[in-house]
């Protein structure tokens, strides 16, 4: 039997080996850690070595991004790891949760039809973005993200999400609690999440229930 890992290499091993707008391999080491809000998957481990990028570990990311609306995947851009990687750990986050990845054309347009907020022509539907929430720290990482200059940062303090694709560089902020609906029941799913793992880790299990703080939005 072909191990999951080795089928997603050799299928998408077309698409990574070039993908558009990947950012040049310099040696240095990545990880990143995710939690899916909607069904608790993880990824977790390297992504970048030595040689480059691990085409295997791209395509175990890949089927993670995955919109599981329609069970569909496609090639994720390894310059958005090496952004996410970045934001992350200039807010100290060991982890990250996964609130919307690759939306497939259907998906994005039954969102931008009944959803504020949700681009026609997303970058979701390139596998070039990523929405995600960190416990602590989100305005840090939104001001990291904003120092890179290397794409899209969206702030969306009313919702406590970020958006980073590896568009444009361009920034903006949406407020507002309509802004909910974008997340669905995922909003209140990905905070009790964060609160189960957070209770696994003896380190961190005194301060599970404090709330977060959260500063105002940046300005510009």
């Amino acid at each position: 039997m072909i191990r999951r890992r080795n089928f997603l290499a050799a299928g998408l091993s077309a698409l990574i080996a070039t993908p558009v707008g990947a950012a040049i391999p310099d040696g240095e080491p990545r990880r990143l850690a995710l939690v899916r809000s909607d069904n608790g998957e993880r990824f977790a481990g390297p992504y970048r070595g030595a040689q480059g990028y691990d085409p295997v570990a791209l395509g175990e990311f890949a089927h993670f991004m995955r919109d599981r609306h329609v069970e569909r995947m496609i090639a994720v851009d390894p310059a958005l790891l090496d952004l996410l990687s970045e934001v992350l750990a200039a807010a100290r986050a060991p982890e990250a949760t996964l609130l919307s990845g690759y939306r497939s054309p259907e998906t994005n347009a039954k969102l931008a039809k009944t959803q504020f907020g949700v681009a026609e022509r997303s970058h979701h539907i390139e596998g070039r973005a990523i929405d995600f929430w960190i416990p602590q720290r989100l305005v840090d990482a939104v001001q990291a993200a904003r120092r890179l200059q290397r794409g899209g940062v969206g702030w969306y303090p009313g919702s406590n999400f970020i958006h980073l694709d590896t568009g444009p560089t361009r920034y903006w902020v949406l407020q507002g609690a309509g802004l909910r609906g974008l997340l669905g029941v995922r909003a209140k799913k990905h905070r009790n999440l964060a609160l189960e793992q957070c209770l696994k880790d003896p380190a961190r299990r005194a301060r599970c229930g404090q709330r977060a703080a959260i500063r105002p939005a940046p300005r510009g």
